[in-house]
């Protein structure tokens, strides 16, 4: 196993025992070995931008992460803020809902926010600092999520849709979650598929780590 990197017009190879996919969405071990499936069960679309001027509410909470629910089925957005002064302010609805709508992605942003009285409140005076950012069919899940010499972690192995933010925590306790795996694999001289098949139904059904057996079918 190993990785090639591109450094202007070289190329590096570096040999490993074991490769960790810690690429994120991204996803590099499962697209290139064609393990990553979507979710059928969640085909949201996501429409977003970053905005100065957001009315992020009371100081007491002005710099938390505010969730809001839209009158559409599983529709909520997010505002998150960047600094003191830049927001990020998300749509997330179905697929079908922004194909029927016929918008751009502006409209259809501007129209689904002001479905949220609250929202459609604190987004009053804002203004738009870059443009607009899609995202489409996003909730994936690897077939498996190690092989021979290799193994995802966070969401190289899964993504759902956000709405709780678990991402960074998936992410660190999938890594504890496999530590001593891999530190196991690379004591005994190798790191096999077998030795690391555990991973992707014990992680995914294990509570204490924020798992959800939902996430992905077991294989």
């Amino acid at each position: 196993m190993g990785v090639t990197l591109k450094l202007g017009e070289s190329r590096f190879t570096l040999k490993s025992r074991l490769v960790a996919d810690a690429s994120g969405r991204n996803a590099v071990i499962g697209r290139q070995l064609r393990l990553l499936r979507p979710d059928p069960d969640f085909r949201q679309f996501a429409v977003h931008s970053w905005f100065s001027n957001v009315d992020r509410g009371k100081d007491s909470t002005s710099d938390f992460t505010h969730i809001y629910l839209m009158p559409l089925r599983r529709g909520w957005a997010w505002q998150i803020p960047i600094d003191k002064q830049v927001t990020s302010v998300g749509i997330v609805t179905e697929r079908e809902d922004f194909l029927k709508s016929g918008d751009d992605a502006e409209s259809f942003f501007r129209r689904t926010a002001a479905l949220n009285k609250v929202l459609a409140q604190r987004m009053s005076r804002a203004e738009r600092l870059r443009e607009f950012h899609t995202d489409g069919n996003y909730s994936y899940c690897l077939d498996r999520f190690a092989g021979n010499g290799w193994i995802a972690l966070g969401d190289a192995a899964y993504f759902v849709d956000p709405i709780f933010s678990s991402g960074v925590n998936e992410a660190l306790q999938s890594a504890a979650f496999a530590a001593p795996l891999l530190s196991k694999a690379i004591a005994s001289g190798g790191a096999s598929r077998s030795s690391l098949t555990a991973t992707k139904k014990d992680f995914v059904k294990a509570p204490e780590y924020g798992g959800d057996s939902s996430v992905c079918s077991m294989r």
